[in-house]
Order: structure tokens, then sequence, then C-alpha cells
């Protein structure tokens, strides 16, 4: 039983949800008599992280000293430093640090995640005997850190387009588009082990997977399962493909790929307004990380313009330097304040954080490749029952109304104003979680200590 819930377009009070042993919500409403877990605290909807390298995590803070070139420091600048750590972490570092990084982001209010994961062989570059070793230490990390998982095996091929991969990538690459499948076909079968866990395909970008790989495998698989790339994240990136593909990524990608729920497009920071309104009306999702785009000026995404054109969203953490779902969501609503000189550049109309945090749901849903709802509702019968659970009596939040709680956790607190946080039905509260969390930081911390020695200039 919660003080109060909002499931996407309504708000209750002394509301209980009813879920089976596989988390899936039954039933939604109140309940009197019967075996009731009295929990409190506002249930909002839990948000999907839906872009994710977890290896990167153990990078974080690293790559923030100022080079003497200061016009060379940027998102290229920063692949460098990515390169040594994904050469470097064996199959036990990267389980610990994805263990202790999905479970910061559990507690913070993802219930969710979707790991872009492009590590595929071992350090020279050859495959695992288990062709889904590193998928499967992913999936481990997950169980471990008790968060669903959409897990992307990526198709990496070379190094821009038309150019060879280098050898700094050898972990990524598949050589041949049936490599690639060999490889998705392992991680599938793996995957069928792990309840919690989902598969789906990412083409890296189209600097790094031909367009003849891209349409081979969009003939195999079509929309059968959700593909994510990213597209037209950095300005040469667009350049380079009007120059070699005569076209704009997100261009090529409409007029090449088409586009539906399926398709999920990762940045999309630079769109030109056909663009931003072709992407909008395909149904396809643009998945934003502000955090990671701020951190490598990017640049910002035209939120509100593809809002008003109807476009969906959700948003990821990408190199993980922030965990916090309400500092993700926060920041992609000031950067449109920022360079708009409004401050309600993002929403038309209603309160805020309900506006953002539905609509990060919904599109949420669709990135993992779980069905959502026409209705909008994100906690409702039928759906799995992921949810962050607000303090109501937080310090920051202990002045708001109900109606007020989901802008003010997002505007105005962070992960001190949650409770905990419920993920396929499973409950797990901040003070029951510290046993857990300690035993994997543990691990984590060793293998992030190993690695930046192993990889320190």
């Amino acid at each position: 039983m919660f003080d109060a819930l909002w499931d996407g377009v309504e708000w209750r009070e002394k509301a209980s949800v009813s879920v089976d042993k596989e988390g899936i919500i039954q039933a939604v409403g109140k309940r009197s008599g019967g075996k009731t877990q009295k929990i409190g605290g506002i249930a909002v909807p839990g948000v999907v992280n839906a872009h994710s390298h977890a290896f990167q995590n153990a990078m974080a803070g690293l790559a923030e000293s100022c080079p003497e070139d200061r016009s060379q420091d940027d998102f290229w600048t920063w692949r460098e430093l990515m390169y040594r750590f994904a050469l470097s972490a064996t199959p036990t570092q990267i389980e610990a640090i994805a263990a202790a990084c999905y479970r910061r982001m559990r507690r913070n209010g993802y219930t969710h995640v979707v790991e872009f994961h492009y590590l595929h062989h071992d350090e020279r570059g050859a495959s695992y005997r288990n062709r889904a070793e590193l998928g499967e230490r992913i999936m481990r990390a997950a169980e471990a850190s008790r968060i669903g998982l959409t897990l992307l095996p990526v198709l990496y091929q070379t190094a821009g387009i038309r150019r060879e991969a280098l050898p700094e990538q050898r972990r990524f690459v598949s050589r041949t588009v049936e490599d690639y499948l060999t490889l998705l076909d392992a991680t599938v079968t793996r995957a069928r082990a792990y309840p919690n866990v989902n598969v789906g395909i990412a083409l890296h970008s189209l600097r790094a997977v031909p367009t003849e790989s891209i349409r081979e495998i969009m003939s195999v698989f079509g929309d059968k399962l959700p593909v994510h790339i990213h597209a037209a994240e950095q300005p040469k990136e667009v350049e380079e493909c009007l120059e070699k593909l005569g076209a704009r990524p997100i261009e090529w990608i409409l007029e090449n790929m088409g586009g539906g729920p399926w398709l999920n497009v990762i940045h999309a920071t630079h769109m030109t307004p056909s663009e931003i309104v072709g992407l909008a009306h395909s149904g396809s999702v643009a998945v934003i990380c502000p955090t990671t785009e701020a951190n490598l000026a990017d640049g910002i995404f035209p939120l509100a313009d593809f809002r008003t054109a109807r476009g969906q969203i959700a948003i990821g953490s990408d190199s993980n330097i922030c965990l916090d779902p309400a500092e993700e969501i926060r920041l992609l609503d000031y950067l449109q304040r920022l360079s708009s000189g409004r401050r309600n550049a993002a929403w038309t109309s209603g309160e805020a954080g309900e506006v953002l945090l539905n609509a990060i749901a919904q599109g949420g849903l669709v990135t993992s490749g779980r069905t959502g709802r026409d209705d909008g509702r994100a906690i409702a019968v039928g759906m799995r029952f992921d949810a962050a659970i607000i303090d109501s009596d937080s310090v920051a939040l202990v002045h708001q109304k109900i109606e007020k709680s989901i802008s003010g956790w997002i505007y105005s607190g962070n992960s001190d104003c949650l409770l905990g946080t419920i993920s396929g039905g499973a409950l797990l509260t901040r003070s029951a979680g510290q046993s857990i969390d300690a035993r994997l930081d543990k691990s984590a911390k060793k293998a992030i200590r190993d690695l930046a020695s192993a990889t320190s200039s």
C-alpha cells in the first residue's frame, strides 16, 4: 500500500498494486483487508535507462584534464581514453563494474537498463569459447543488482565510413554480418536463463557499420527486435556522412531504414527542421543522454521542436558519469530553458515533472522492447511493475502537495528523496539494499583501481 500513486495519467491516494510471481500487475486500486504490505511513499513510474555503456563508469572523471591544444578537446580525444579502458578490462572486471553501476542506477530510480554492449572479444580481439561471454557477464551483473536488462549486442565493423577498423577497436569488431549473427544467437540463447533479460540489436552508427551490413541485418530482422543506432551526435559525423553517403545521418536512416517503434536513434543532436519532423512522425524514439552530451560538448537536442512534432523520447546515462535519472531529466529541461530563454520550453501545459517523466517512461518502454499502452499509463494491469517510490516526508519535499511531488523530486531533489524502487514487482528499499551495495561496491572498487593503474599514461 502506498500513500499515493501516479500511473502516468491520474493520481490515486491510498493505492495498492497486486502482482503475480513474474512481477506483472494484476490490479491497481484501493485495497482493504487481506495481506497487504504497507510501503508508504508515492509510487511513480520507474525510469528506463535507455542507453548505457556500463564499463565506462570505471573511467568517470578521468577525461577532464585540459590538453595543450584546447581546440582538439572533444568527443574524439575522450574516445582515446575509452579505448584504453576497453582494451584492458577483463571479464571479471567488466562484471564487477557493471554490477555496481547498475546497483547505483536502481538506487537512484532507474528500474531497467538498456545496455549498448560492444565489448565482445578478448584483449587480443579473439572470440571467447562462449561467444556471448562478455554479454553474459552483463546479464549476471544485472541479476546481482536486481535491475531489468535489455542487452543489445553491437555490430561494429569500421573506424569510419569505408575505413578499416583500428587495432584499438579489436574487441568490438565483427568481421562479417555472419559473425555478428552468431554472436547474437549465442546471446539470445544465454539470455533464456535470466528471467529479467531480453535482447535487441544495436548497429553502432553509420560510421562503424557499412550501409550494406545495415541493409542485410534489416532484411533478416525488420521490426522483430528493437534496433538501436547512434546518429548525428557530432558535427564531424554529419559532415562525413554528407561527403561519403550523400545524406545526413538522420536523413539516410529515414530514407533507408524507415522508422517505427522498433527503431531507437541515440542522440540525434544535429538535425535539420525536416529531419526533426521526419524522425518524430516515423514513430521512432530519440534517446537523449543530456549529461554525456554536455560532458562531451556534443550539442543540445532540439526537444521543444521534437515534442511539438509529437516525437517520442527516452533518456540514457550513456558514459555513466551520472547515474541519477532526476539529474538527467533536470539537465534535459534546463538546457532547453537556457537555449530558448523560456522556462516552459519543453512542455505546453501541465506539471513539468509529470509531463517529462511520463514521456520518458513511455519512450523507455519502447526502447527496452516492451509494449506500452495507448492511454499513456505506465503502471497498469498487464504491465511489469516498475516504480520509483518518492519519500514525501523528505526535507526537499515535505512542504509539497502530492501533485507537486514529481516536480519536487526532479527539480529540487535527488536520490535522497526516494524510499526505494520496485523492479519487476520486487521491492528494494534504500536501507535493505545496503549490504548488497557494499558487496558489489567492494568488487567494483578493486576492478576500477586495477584498470586505472593499467591504463594510466
